[in-house]
């Protein structure tokens, strides 16, 4: 029997919330499990192949000729520690148990409070990942430790994938900028993939469904899409998805993934996230939770909550980032 009987709750053992933790639902809306799937590793160092454009063509030879020699497909190898990450919360002893049913042994309202406080470090965990993924696929990850220095991890995303429009009459808040024309050119810029998806902020969702060429290029079917959805939902030979992820500070100020004025073109696919095994995981490659109690001048259970891991982009060449589609 543990000092407060909380750890005697089978809602923290260790091997439940390890695979409790699995089972949270993720924030509505978030696209970063479906771009970079998560994949388990065996280090805390992050390894991945990076494909440096498209393979080449086979050659020919004449019948009965020895094969030809070449040279190994064009990948080079990334290698980067992982991101740690991790945060505890602590359950007073006394407030816990003030929450029980008056005479009972009810621990309905304690399992409930902590199933909330478990799944609050996983969100938090989902939000600083979905942070990761947007600044993964415009080229750089950066980020500061709790001691003060920084970390900044470059995917190598080329120049000419960062896409700033700078003539006006470009500018897709330009009702007849020739946005198809544009989407067009920005997708052969994309090597070795095949590019699937038009991810955009409602501001340029708004500059979509308002321009003269889309409305006439979409005339058959546009009036109902938009009408049905309230937004395009195909353009160009690409999906759109408009996204409107985002993240609340400890002010309460709101924080958008993506910049209003900003769009990717991106495949399905993007890469993974690769996912440090470790001992909190009890040497799984996962994300964790696991409990244990105070008894000094504190009275009470922690939970804490962590994941070892980081976004590992493929094809740095399979990805353009539309970094500023209307005027400042």
């Amino acid at each position: 029997m543990s000092d407060f009987g909380l750890l005697d709750l089978k809602i923290l053992d260790k091997e439940v919330m390890l695979e409790a933790v699995k089972l949270f639902p993720k924030p509505e809306g978030f696209m970063g499990e479906k771009l970079f799937p998560s994949r388990p590793t065996a280090s805390n160092i992050a390894v991945w192949d990076v494909i440096l454009g498209y393979y080449g063509k086979a050659g020919y030879i004449a019948k009965g000729s020895e094969a030809k020699p070449i040279a190994q497909s064009p990948i080079a190898r990334q290698l980067q520690e992982v991101a740690y990450k991790k945060e505890k919360i602590f359950l007073d002893a006394n407030d816990i148990r003030w929450r029980r049913q008056p005479g009972s042994e009810n621990f309905d309202t304690i399992e409930s409070e902590i199933a909330r406080e478990q799944e609050h470090l996983s969100i938090r965990l989902d939000v600083t990942n979905e942070d990761e993924t947007w600044k993964c696929l415009r080229g750089t990850l950066s980020y500061t430790l709790d001691n003060g220095s920084t970390i900044s991890i470059d995917y190598g995303i080329p120049a000419s994938n960062k896409i700033t429009i700078t003539a006006a009459d470009d500018k897709w808040s330009n009702t007849s900028a020739k946005i198809l024309a544009q989407l067009r050119a920005y997708k052969q810029l994309c090597k070795g993939v095949n590019p699937t998806l038009l991810i955009v902020s409602p501001q340029v969702m708004d500059y979509l469904i308002s321009n003269t060429q889309v409305q006439e290029y979409c005339k058959t079917q546009l009036g109902s899409e938009i009408a049905k959805e309230g937004k395009i939902t195909r353009l160009a030979g690409l999906e759109v998805i408009e996204y409107n992820g985002g993240w609340t500070d400890e002010n309460g100020t709101w924080h958008k993934f993506l910049d209003d004025k900003e769009a990717f073109i991106v495949p399905s696919v993007c890469g993974e996230r690769l996912v440090a095994s470790c001992k909190e995981a009890d040497w799984k490659g996962q994300r964790f939770l696991y409990a244990w109690e105070e008894n000094k001048d504190r009275q009470g259970t922690w939970i804490l909550g962590g994941e070892y891991s980081l976004p590992a982009l493929r094809n740095p060449y399979g990805v353009v980032n539309l970094v500023n589609v209307a005027p400042t």
